[in-house]
């Protein structure tokens, strides 16, 4: 059992849930800046580059790499000056925005085309395994880059004084 106050044990808290927070946001920055990278040096998904070309994977890709370098760069420079608030909020926004379209992208394949049910044990085409999950994944990454996104907002950028300051 430790003799630490009660007062030194919620500060502890509190810094490490914030440290916890700058984390996740670093490792979903790394997440887009990987992806990005991957997908234009080995292809977007199948059905984007069909719908829209090749040289889609530039795009799509470059969105998640430069979102992620963009948050990674906000991170940095730390959220408590305006520059590093202001970048963190862009490349989370990108980043945001990316995961969505990603999971809308899946979202309206599966609706197009139809995902397979199949009962357990049973064979199912490669052509159309493992992709109704898919819009979940990207959807729940959205929520959890724009969960730290929505608490920047909430408060507010440096320098700016809430309303029980004023």
């Amino acid at each position: 059992m430790t003799d630490t106050p009660p007062e030194a044990q919620a500060i502890e808290r509190v810094r490490l849930e914030l440290v916890t927070r700058k984390f996740m946001i670093m490792v979903l920055a790394m997440i887009g800046v990987w992806v990005g990278i991957a997908m234009m040096l080995t292809g977007a998904p199948s059905f984007l580059e069909e719908w829209f070309s090749p040289w889609s994977r530039y795009f799509i890709g470059g969105a998640a790499f430069v979102g992620g370098i963009v948050t990674s760069a906000g991170g940095s420079i730390g959220d408590g000056c305006r520059k590093g608030w202001w970048t963190q909020v862009t490349g989370l926004t990108i980043m945001t925005l990316w995961y969505f379209a990603m999971g809308g992208a899946y979202l309206c394949l599966n609706a197009r085309i139809g995902v397979p049910l199949v009962g357990p044990g049973e064979p199912l085409d490669s052509a159309l395994s493992g992709r109704g999950y898919v819009p979940i994944v990207y959807f729940g990454l959205m929520i959890m880059t724009a969960t730290p996104l929505v608490t920047m907002f909430k408060l507010q950028r440096p320098g700016v004084m809430g309303p029980r300051d004023h």
